[in-house]
């Protein structure tokens, strides 16, 4: 065997670790913290409550409300103008990051294991705090430009549930040898939880720990 084949075989089989971000890594929710720096907090309350008021109820009901919300709130805007303020609070969301959870995060990085964050959230602030904490992979929802203009528009598919799955396991490349970690709150992440060997649910308050063989 080849040094490089070596090198790739060893990179295959690095453990993975995979954390949810919103309410998980982070103390609470990214996107309207965001939303409210671009478009100010009264026009956002405004706009919020208009689009809650006229979605329909259904099971899709959440991707629903923030593909409308998206559209209303960054449609149009100067590519530029929306980087610099997603860069302001990237910063913003490390100072936001539980220090049980950076504590881990720290310690899985010690052990040369591959690091990814995997949100629903947008990916013109989540890659750049994927690169303040050293992440390896961000897997999130990617917002549409044209032009140099945001659309307003979602360019994959809401990254929740068993997308998000999907989405991390395309950026892995398949199925890694290693042994999976996924860190997650809340019923969104089911499907994430089953596809990984090690869950890691994060309250409140503290991380819980639960190992499946």
């Amino acid at each position: 065997m080849s040094g490089s084949d070596g090198r790739r075989r060893c990179e295959s089989r690095r453990s993975v670790v995979v954390w949810d971000v919103d309410g998980t890594l982070t103390r609470g929710d990214s996107l309207l913290p965001f939303l409210r720096r671009v478009v100010g907090t009264r026009p956002l309350l405004a706009t919020l409550g208009r689009v809650l008021a006229t979605t329909a109820a259904g099971p899709d009901w959440r991707t629903a409300a923030k593909a409308r919300l998206l559209q209303r709130t960054l449609g149009g805007r100067p590519a530029t103008e929306v980087d610099q303020i997603a860069r302001r609070h990237a910063t913003y969301l490390l100072r936001r990051v539980r220090p049980d959870c950076l504590r881990r995060w720290q310690w899985h990085r010690t052990q040369g294991y591959r690091m990814v964050l995997a949100s629903a959230s947008l990916d013109v602030y989540l890659r750049p705090l994927g690169d303040l904490l050293g992440a390896d992979d961000v897997v999130c929802t990617r917002m549409e430009q044209v032009n140099g203009r945001f659309t307003g528009r979602m360019a994959t598919p809401d990254c929740r549930g068993a997308e998000k799955v999907a989405r991390v396991e395309a950026a892995l490349g398949g199925w890694p040898a290693g042994l999976v970690w996924a860190y997650t709150n809340g019923r969104a992440d089911a499907p994430l939880r089953q596809w990984a060997q090690v869950s890691i649910p994060v309250s409140s308050w503290h991380l819980l720990m639960e190992v499946r063989s």
